[in-house]
């Protein structure tokens, strides 16, 4: 899991560096958000797992959980706790994704300054 998430951020910082280098920043947010956007999918289809990719035991959602729990039980409950973790990940991307929408909506203004 730690892989994962240090592999997201070594290429979205990757490629935010390379956007800055080339000078794109008029479309860096977009670029910014479309990456945030496939982070927030890849999080919640990790937290549900379906059987896709090596009988569906290769991420930590709930579809495997429930699935290697009844095989060997406590295993199950590491897996139980990766749910639990991708789906955490889940709703706090999903809640920054809205402060940064709102921010962004009040041209850049903190919500207490408004």
């Amino acid at each position: 899991m730690a892989a994962g998430l240090t592999l997201c951020l070594v290429w979205n910082s990757g490629s935010v560096a390379f956007l800055w280098m080339v000078g794109g920043v008029e479309s860096k947010t977009l670029f910014l958000a479309l990456f945030y956007l496939l982070h927030i999918a890849f999080c919640i289809f990790a937290a549900v797992s379906p059987p896709i990719i090596a009988r569906g035991r290769s991420l930590t959602g709930i579809l495997s959980a429930s699935d290697i729990y009844g095989d060997y039980g406590e295993i199950g409950y590491l897996y139980f706790i990766g749910f639990a973790w991708f789906s955490l990940e889940s709703v706090l991307s999903i809640w920054v994704l809205q402060k940064v929408y709102k921010f962004y909506r009040r041209g850049g203004l903190a919500l207490e300054m408004v």
